[in-house]
């Protein structure tokens, strides 16, 4: 999710100022409508260190009336919070309704050490369930970026304190933080409360994506209450596809491998594949595969070199194609009734009807 991402987006627009001037009313509005209404609204922003959390909020809440926001940094416990279950430092600052809470830092620091994705996942259900909005940002640089903001920090006097060994840390481990930031992103990413990763290299365009979300999240929020929105969000089309996270755009499509080392690799991983294919069967492991992508991607092609090396007795492939009739009047849970419960299931897609396929 994070690897694969252009995180070197700018805001070379010509009408940026037009834009952000939109935003700021348009966040001023839906700020008095939702508090008019009633609707909490959590904003949370996570990322790495030096990613500029601190100046996004700060930029963030001008446009705002500052009497109904409340800004929240949550790095350090208090003794009381650490007598506490860990949760309840910041459930005791979730908004009331028609008011805004902004947090720099959140329950995503106890990811693994004290929390497990579906306790936290549960965490916000109840709130979104009782009708707070939750907006989640996660700010992304590049390892050589946060040095040089680091750097820059540290030889300031006046910003050298708020640089600790952890930071370096971070920036020394940056690779290991990136598997572990992608790992919580995959598994916190819901529809009740989703994660909008802001390319964060220019500080321009992360401020204008991080405004367009929360006045595309709001306006949103207003129109399931029922409500139409302010007159003046008439033509409100802001988030343009250049403001997209398009994981598959930062994908290098021409790396390839010599044939030998090629040959080399898949006979390897294929005798692991296989031993670990009858451990799972002994352990009643379930396990399923499933094969997404563009018509010739070399689904087919995949799917059979992963099969070459597995007991035949132990696996199946399934393609699923368009549901029928049947399959339409049901739950799309009952689809899955195809799947074996203790065997290796491979899906795919299969070619239209009328086109030839490659398995």
């Amino acid at each position: 999710m994070l690897e694969n991402m252009d995180v070197k987006k700018r805001a070379d627009w010509p009408d940026y100022d037009d834009r952000m001037a939109h935003l700021e009313i348009r966040m001023g509005e839906l700020q008095r409508q939702c508090r008019k209404m009633g609707v909490p609204i959590a904003i949370i922003f996570e990322g790495f260190e030096a990613s500029g959390k601190g100046t996004m909020i700060g930029k963030m809440i001008q446009p705002l009336d500052p009497r109904g926001f409340q800004v929240f940094t949550m790095e350090k416990e208090t003794e009381e919070e650490r007598m506490r279950p860990y949760l309840w430092r910041y459930a005791t600052r979730m908004p009331e309704k028609g008011r805004i809470h902004i947090f720099d830092c959140c329950w995503y620091r106890g990811y693994e050490k004290e929390l497990a994705a579906e306790e936290i996942n549960r965490f916000e259900q109840q709130y979104t369930d009782d009708g707070v909005v939750i907006i989640k940002f996660f700010l992304a640089i590049t390892k050589k970026e946060q040095k040089k903001r680091l750097t820059a920090l540290e030889e300031d006097e006046n910003t050298r304190w708020r640089v600790t060994k952890k930071d370096w840390q971070e920036n020394k481990d940056f690779d290991d933080c990136l598997q572990k930031y992608d790992a919580m992103l995959v598994q916190t990413d819901t529809s009740n409360a989703p994660w909008t990763v802001v390319e964060a290299m220019d500080k321009k365009y992360a401020l204008c994506k991080i405004m367009t979300t929360i006045v595309r999240r709001l306006e949103m929020a207003v129109k399931a209450r029922g409500e139409k929105a302010s007159p003046s969000g008439a033509g409100n089309d802001i988030l343009e596809e250049d403001l997209r996270s398009g994981v598959l755009r930062g994908v290098d499509l021409s790396l390839t491998l010599e044939p030998e080392i090629y040959k080399r690799k898949r006979k390897d991983l294929q005798k692991r594949l296989a031993a670990l294919h009858n451990k799972m069967y002994l352990e009643r492991v379930p396990v399923v595969l499933a094969f997404e992508g563009w018509d010739a991607a070399g689904k087919g092609g995949a799917i059979k070199r992963l099969t070459q090396c597995i007991d035949p007795r132990g696996y199946e492939v399934i393609p699923i194609a368009s549901p029928n009739d049947v399959e339409k009047s049901h739950q799309c849970t009952e689809r899955l009734g195809k799947i074996p419960s203790l065997f290796v299931a491979i899906l795919a897609e299969v070619p239209e009807e009328g086109t030839s396929g490659n398995f």
